[in-house]
């Protein structure tokens, strides 16, 4: 990078790099990559999944995942990366699985799947926000259109996947199935 922007090292000089470079996205992305670290640094996604697993003891299996898919959407509104947010919140799920009297691999599976739909904020996926900051669409038209995404993918993962796992060896509601593969 310091390459690139050391005076005279390239052919474009430093004035046409300032006027092409879009400066609030990348302010954008280093802020909300910052704040994904920090959340999970300080526990906060942990602090929330607590508050989670205790709305959902008790609940039988449908409600329990629809629940997770809901709850984790939440905590995803501060963070960017989706490959971030898989890697906080997966060990999470998959620990609580257990505890909820579900199999471990495929709640995990089911929630973090729905969790890579995190549409609701252009500040949730990288390349959503390099596209907001054409401004070519409002935060409020994402958020419509974002909102509509999760609800599908939310009734797919529940209606489709879940399923679909358990024909595979695999079903949610029960946590004594084999890992089939």
């Amino acid at each position: 990078m310091m390459v690139l922007f050391a005076p005279g090292m390239m052919p474009c000089s430093w004035k046409a790099v300032q006027q092409k470079t879009i400066w609030g996205t990348f302010l954008l992305l280093g802020g909300a990559m910052t704040m994904t670290t920090a959340m999970t640094q300080a526990g906060v996604a942990q602090w929330l999944a607590d508050h989670i697993h205790s709305m959902v003891v008790g609940m039988n299996w449908w409600q329990t995942v629809l629940t997770m898919m809901v709850g984790t959407h939440i905590i995803r509104l501060g963070m960017l990366s989706n490959v971030a947010a898989v890697a906080m919140l997966a060990p999470v799920v998959f620990a609580m699985a257990p505890k909820l009297g579900l199999h471990p691999v495929a709640f995990t599976l089911l929630v973090c799947d729905t969790d890579t739909f995190a549409y609701l904020l252009p500040t949730q996926i990288t390349a959503a926000v390099i596209a907001h900051s054409t401004e070519t669409f409002s935060t409020a038209d994402y958020a419509k259109v974002g909102s509509v995404a999760v609800l599908i993918a939310i009734a797919y993962g529940v209606c489709v996947m879940a399923p679909w796992y358990a024909l595979l060896g695999m079903p949610v509601w029960n946590p004594a199935a084999a890992w089939p593969f």
